[in-house]
């Protein structure tokens, strides 16, 4: 006696029956698409459940449950083009509900899912010059340009996706991709939003919230190595441009006005600015910094100790003119938090910005702090300041460069969608819970 084979019918595929784009949730079945004849999903097929953190499927043995999450927050599954869209695999319905979770986390509110909430600006420019850098990253082992092509070869893929065919797409370069410049860059672009939104009144408190973030971004700087690199030939000028305007604001201390060349620059600056210290109203700060000449070193202290890496980038302001990467009603107040679930969902979506370099600028830096977040950081001597990085120091900070390219690129998409799912995954920034 043979046993009765299941016939599969020929337009039979993997599709989503209901979805929580930004909870990451979904339930899939292998059926063909709704008709008259066929209105809803049978019990015959099979039907899975998809779940952040691996979004491994998970066989559901009854539908209704499916059928059912629309009571909750649960969309209908995503159409392509007049139809439903369909999908050849699992795998493929993972990576889309991976990609639209991710990307719904730049829809968070303006505290990030955090109370870290960067400061807004007084003034949208506060007389803080703009930064221009040469291009002169224009080989293929730079990453700014690296990352810039590789995206640009993933939209042209994403545009030649025909019907519903998926691909799968490799993040892949000819060699190492060098960060080292794109992190200063990136690092030099934070800098000049934070000094963007300095107060400009002696108010205790905002001064004090303020100085807070200024001195998280100089942790990060500290245990990426960065501080050397900005005191070099290359960058000094654009970091002491950044910030001799804080001198004017009515805050800054008399006891830390040089009449000097290198101001401001001083170790001193650096130190009050960005390190754990005293605050900076105290009028007896000349006493402590005074030290810093006597012992020829820089404590970043605790501030440049472990940091929870989503509250690093909640407390560092996303650069404004990115703001439009992000719906309307989170641009005022967005952080380094909400660029990072844009980029590695749908990357090709800084391409239409012509400001796509720096984004990757701060992307990379971005990338940075969280993978530094867990590493404290040793005393800096103040001589590097002055000379620029030592051949160690810039070993260091080449380990540093390869492990955020590597890091970055195995957060980036895995598979090219066609381009109407492209931009259902875009979306998901926009999707709110009433």
């Amino acid at each position: 006696m043979t046993s009765e084979k299941k016939v599969v019918p020929a337009e039979a595929k993997w599709r989503i029956e209901s979805i929580d784009y930004r909870a990451g949730l979904a339930f899939a079945t292998w059926r063909e698409p709704r008709t008259p004849a066929l209105p809803c999903a049978s019990d015959q097929w099979p039907c899975l459940f998809f779940s952040p953190p691996n979004f491994s499927p998970e066989p559901i043995g009854n539908i209704s449950l499916a059928l059912s999450a629309f009571r909750g927050s649960f969309t209908p599954g995503p159409e392509d083009g007049d139809d439903e869209a369909s999908f050849d695999s699992p795998e493929q319905i993972a990576e889309f509900v991976r990609r639209s979770y991710v990307g719904s986390a730049s829809g968070d509110g303006a505290e990030g899912g955090g109370d870290n909430q960067p400061i807004l600006p007084v003034d949208p420019e506060n007389n803080v010059p703009r930064l221009e850098f040469p291009e002169d990253n224009t080989t293929e082992s730079e990453a700014t340009y690296s990352t810039l092509l590789m995206v640009k070869e993933f939209e042209k893929e994403v545009n030649n996706r025909t019907g519903d065919r998926s691909k799968r797409f490799s993040w892949h370069t000819k060699g190492n991709i060098d960060c080292r410049d794109a992190l200063l860059r990136g690092a030099l672009l934070v800098l000049r939003d934070i000094v963007m939104r300095a107060p400009r009144s002696n108010d205790a408190s905002t001064l004090h919230e303020w100085h807070t973030k200024m001195r998280s971004f100089g942790g990060a700087v500290s245990r990426l190595g960065l501080w050397p690199g900005l005191f070099s030939v290359k960058y000094v000028s654009h970091l002491a441009r950044l910030l001799r305007p804080l001198v004017n604001q009515e805050w800054w201390p008399r006891w830390l006005r040089f009449d000097s060349t290198s101001f401001p620059l001083e170790p001193e600056t650096i130190m009050l600015l960005f390190t754990s210290g005293i605050a900076l109203d105290d009028p007896d700060g000349w006493m402590f910094y005074r030290q810093v000449r006597h012992r020829r070193t820089i404590y970043f202290g605790h501030q440049a100790d472990k940091e929870d890496p989503m509250q690093l980038l909640q407390s560092l302001p996303l650069p404004e003119q990115f703001s439009s990467l992000l719906d309307t009603d989170m641009a005022r107040g967005a952080s380094l938090y909400h660029l990072l679930p844009i980029f590695f969902s749908v990357p090709q979506t800084i391409l239409s910005s012509p400001s796509c370099r720096e984004i990757i600028d701060v992307v990379l830096f971005s990338c940075g702090c969280v993978v530094t977040a867990a590493k404290t950081c040793l005393p800096i001597p103040v001589t590097p300041f002055l000379s620029g990085p030592t051949e160690q120091q810039q070993v260091a900070l080449q380990k540093i460069s390869a492990t955020v390219a590597d890091w970055m690129l195995e957060h980036m998409p895995a598979i090219a969608f066609t381009p109407k799912l492209e931009s259902v995954i875009a979306g998901a920034k926009g999707v709110r819970y009433a």
